[in-house]
């Protein structure tokens, strides 16, 4: 039989086919010559001269090539023997990919590392894993950081207060024009099939040239009508520029720095005018008539009030209509403002505080806020000025002690003057920093003494379990709601939307807590009362969760603009009912938001500061991260090339697809209990809704 075998296969070889048969129902067997070997080393020399492990892999699927076969094993053992797969391809340190750029970008941003930091997880990698390779070279994950432009840098001399120390702020910047090009192309390239009849609008005028399925994007001038004229005919899409920001950053823009608590950038009323309901709306500011007001105060030497804030031109030319209401900063501020409201109401009614020690709690909060403000102020000089100086002091040592060697005249006088304008450098700073330190040691000292004095108050009442501030807190933290770590500590942007999101049961919780802590003795207020009070402000909680979220539809119908009047008219009532003062904030919410809702393409929503307190924060920890690097060019193009990195369209789409692979979503207990909430402030808000009606109505 096996010679027979043998002289078959060297017949077949030379016909060159396979060796096999057709079995009963006509499925194709190929035999393959298969050496046995004793070991690995002699298995590859063996299979390399005989080429049957290339023949067998070929001869697995019909017309198939080897790699065809080869994946066809490889998959095989990875679903029967799974363990014993994955333990030879460990040990022989396979990987089955490399990673792309795009993902190694997206890797970088979700793990908040750079470059290096990734050059020495590869390094581990590799060592740990045995993987030979683990991504495509770096200059291709470079390539993705170049393209952000030229960059302008320059120094800004700042003096807050006339009179006072200059402080030089430096600054950099790209070209507006090439920068909104350059993010418009992106976005547009990331689009399969793009067509520019699929923009809508745009708020920030770009035409397209379509080239090898490329878009490239350019401004059009319309100052003259010869360009508007060409604008036209090409179909040019206009660009409407719009500035966000907090308050006092838009008042500064504004030319109107320190003013934004006590007026209104859009209309010319003051704080104390729009106290009132039904109050006239204010005429409108203009770019003119900001600086006719500029002019005027000049000129006529107005102090004070009739001044309006206005001190100086505004820094753009972009109309007060596109100067876009901070609707997340004013949501802060009316929470925090229910809540300190809450606050209050405890500890006067309830815990029946004397007069004096109440006072004394809000100069401690007071004292407190200061203390923070004047501790931020000594850690930015730490970070900026403080090598700064150093390096001056010892500038100014080393002069004083070339002065006292040489008599050389000529070079003397030049090292005087520079002696003079290093002293007039250090001076100042050492005048802010000790100051500073100065106001510090004594806002810790009368801290101490306050908080000495609270504690003798206490002392003297019958002891207590905790405050009514502890219990409020405590109440918020069962909703996941943490207040500033310092006492009377304000609310941030998602402790806010938390506590309106949960204010029924918060409210419920805190009248609970209150009529436990009531004294009949002390207390004047009955339990009925405190509910009472405790449901009005849940109710008023609830109202303003409502403003905010639909204030932030987007693309709102009319329908929706007087939906969100109506609401509004009812929160300002909760407001003036409780006695609130009505900020600049709350203002723009009562007279201005609206009326942006209708104007803005897309409503406010689009505009929404979210995005730029995101910014922020990332902004800060870069700069906190590279804060000892001098060059603001080389610190800006480091920015810019990660900034470039992770807004590359591509590269989000990594993100995203790691999101949703690991993103499990929320428990089914936790939805059930969302959507049971939502459900019973649905039903909240359309009794309150039903009940104004009927006062109105009466």
């Amino acid at each position: 039989m096996s010679n027979l075998l043998r002289e078959i296969v060297e017949y077949q070889s030379t016909h060159d086919g396979f060796v096999g048969y057709k079995s009963m129902n006509d499925r194709q067997i190929n035999l393959t010559q298969v050496v046995k070997s004793d070991g690995d080393k002699q298995f590859y020399n063996q299979a390399k001269r005989s080429n049957w492990v290339e023949d067998l892999l070929s001869s697995l699927i019909s017309k198939g090539k080897v790699v065809d076969g080869f994946r066809c094993i490889v998959e095989y053992m990875l679903r029967r023997h799974e363990d014993d797969a994955k333990q030879v391809f460990e040990e022989l340190g396979v990987s089955a990919r490399v990673m792309n750029e795009y993902e190694v970008a997206a890797t970088l941003s979700k793990g908040g590392i750079g470059i290096g930091a990734w050059r020495r997880m590869q390094q581990c990698l590799q060592t740990f894993l045995g993987m030979t390779k683990v991504c495509v070279p770096e200059a291709r994950l470079r390539d993705l950081s170049q393209d952000h432009g030229e960059i302008h840098t320059g120094e800004w001399d700042y003096e807050k207060v006339k009179g006072q120390r200059i402080e030089k702020i430096k600054y950099w910047w790209l070209d507006p024009a090439a920068e909104l090009v350059n993010k418009v192309e992106c976005m547009v390239n990331a689009i399969q099939d793009f067509d520019p009849k699929y923009i809508k609008y745009l708020l920030s005028a770009h035409s397209g040239d379509h080239a090898n399925k490329k878009w490239s994007c350019r401004l059009v001038d319309t100052k003259t009508e010869e360009a508007l004229n060409e604008a036209r005919r090409i179909g040019a899409i206009e660009v409407t520029a719009f500035l966000a920001g907090d308050l006092a950053f838009l008042f500064t823009i504004l030319g109107r720095e320190n003013f934004s608590g006590e007026w209104c950038y859009i209309c010319m009323l003051r704080k104390k005018e729009w106290q009132e309901l039904g109050f006239q709306h204010g005429v409108g500011w203009t770019l003119e008539s900001l600086t006719s007001q500029l002019n005027d105060n000049t000129r006529l030497q107005r102090k004070g009030a009739d001044r309006k804030g206005v001190i100086e031109l505004p820094y753009f030319k972009v109309p007060i209509e596109q100067v876009v209401w901070p609707l997340l900063h004013a949501l802060i501020g009316v929470g925090n403002n229910l809540l300190q409201f809450m606050v209050d109401y405890g500890e006067q009614e309830i815990q029946c505080l004397p007069r004096a020690e109440i006072a004394l709690l809000q100069q401690v909060r007071d004292d407190e806020s200061e203390l923070e403000v004047y501790e931020e102020m000594k850690d930015h000089f730490d970070e900026h000025e403080k090598t700064n100086l150093s390096n001056l002091v010892k500038e100014r040592d080393r002069i004083e002690e070339w002065l006292e060697r040489n008599d050389q005249q000529a070079l003397a006088q030049s090292k005087r003057e520079r002696l003079r304008e290093v002293n007039d450098i250090i001076v100042p700073l050492k005048e802010d920093i000790k100051e500073i330190t100065s106001t510090i040691t004594k806002l810790k000292a009368r801290l101490k003494a306050e908080k000495l004095r609270l504690e003798s108050y206490k002392s003297n009442r019958k002891a207590e379990e905790e405050s009514v501030v502890s219990g409020i807190d405590k109440v918020l933290k069962n909703h996941n709601v943490q207040r500033g770590a310092y006492h009377g500590g304000a609310l941030q942007g998602t402790g806010v939307i938390k506590m309106m999101d949960h204010a029924q049961s918060i409210s419920t919780e805190v009248a609970d807590m209150m009529i436990r802590k009531r004294d009949p003795q002390s207390c004047k207020q009955s339990i009925d009362e405190i509910k009472a009070k405790c449901k009005k402000w849940g109710d008023a909680l609830t109202v303003w969760d409502e403003v905010f979220r639909i204030c932030q539809t987007k693309d709102p119908t009319e329908e929706d603009c007087v939906k969100a009047e109506q609401i509004i008219k009812i929160a300002m009532k909760y407001v003036r009912d409780f006695e609130l003062s009505i900020t600049p904030k709350i203002h723009g919410i009562e007279a201005h938001v609206v009326a942006q809702m209708r104007a803005i393409p897309g409503g406010i929503a689009r505009l929404m500061e979210y995005w730029m307190e995101h910014y922020h924060q990332t902004g800060s920890n870069f700069d906190s991260k590279h804060r000892h690097t001098k060059s603001t060019k080389t610190l800006a193009a480091a920015r810019l090339s990660i900034e470039s990195r992770e807004t590359n369209p591509q590269v989000q789409l990594e993100i995203q697809r790691v999101e949703n692979k690991h993103n499990t979503g929320k428990r089914k207990s936790t939805l059930a209990k969302e959507e049971a909430e939502t459900k019973a402030k649905r039903e909240r808000m359309d009794q309150i809704i039903a009940k104004d009606r009927m006062e109105s109505e009466e």
